[in-house]
Order: structure tokens, then C-alpha cells, then sequence
């Protein structure tokens, strides 16, 4: 038995049969896959650094009984929206040797381009760190940054 392929408008037999697309359409495909990876590329080879973003200035510490409360100013310098911003603070003695770290998170989001005034309180059982006498280095531990 041989298969006929027929016309579904005429019923004329079809002898040939061509299955090639335009070229155009071949192109769709790749640009899709470009457009697709974009966001990928964007991720693996064009991290935001907050360490580079964000700086502390205007730095005071104040110690209570409980806790240590921590005021200061937060600038964003680069064009990324930071959330969920991690403070890491460093506890050395007179002689500089290191007592302990402690670290707490910045509720609010520091857009591109503004000064954000921040306040965390440090709650420590250890007696050492609330000294007068200890010196404490502030410096940003993490943060998040959507890449889209």
C-alpha cells in the first residue's frame, strides 16, 4: 500500500512536500537563549560587593549594663539597593588583642545614593566587652542584593 498525502482544500495529490523554514525564523531560537542567560551572566560575573557599596562613619558606641548601643551613619556609594545589611563588631583590649565579635542586622534598605542613621544594640554576657577601656572596630559582615 502506498501512503497518498492529498490537499485538504482541493484534493490534489501532493507530490512534494518541503519542510524548510525561513531563515529568519532559525534566529529566534539563539536570541531567546541570549536573552534567557542574560540575568545568569549578570550573577556569576558581575557580583555588587556591599563591602564596596556601603561605608560607616560617625561611629559611637554607648555602654549600659545590658547591652552595647551602637549609633552611626551608613552611606550607599555604589547603584545597588542593599536589604538585610549585617554589622560585625570587633572587641580588642589596651594591648590590641582580640576579646570577641558580635553581630547584628540593619532592618531598613539603603537605596543607591543616601545616608541611612543606624542603631543596634549589641546584647554580651561577657563582662569584658563592655569595659571602657575596650576598643571596637564596626565594619559591614553582609548584605543582600537582588540581581535583577
Amino acid at each position: 500500500m502506498e501512503t497518498k498525502l492529498t490537499c485538504s482544500n482541493c484534493g490534489a495529490e501532493v507530490s512534494n512536500l518541503n519542510m524548510a523554514s525561513s531563515k529568519r525564523y532559525a534566529l529566534i531560537p539563539l536570541v531567546f537563549m541570549v536573552v534567557a542567560f542574560v540575568p545568569l551572566i549578570k550573577i556569576w560575573f558581575f557580583k555588587a560587593d556591599a563591602t564596596k557599596d556601603l561605608k560607616i562613619s560617625q561611629i559611637q558606641k554607648t555602654v549600659t549594663a545590658e547591652s552595647i548601643d551602637v549609633t552611626g551613619l551608613i552611606t550607599n556609594e555604589g547603584r545597588h539597593r542593599w536589604s538585610s545589611v549585617y554589622l560585625e563588631a570587633e572587641f580588642f583590649d589596651k594591648a590590641g588583642n582580640f576579646l570577641g565579635e558580635e553581630s547584628e542586622r540593619i532592618s531598613s534598605d539603603i537605596i543607591p545614593e543616601i545616608k541611612e542613621h543606624f542603631k543596634v544594640s549589641i546584647t554580651n554576657r561577657d563582662a569584658r566587652l563592655r569595659a571602657p577601656d575596650v576598643r571596637m572596630e564596626l565594619k559591614i559582615a553582609s548584605a543582600f542584593t537582588s540581581s535583577f
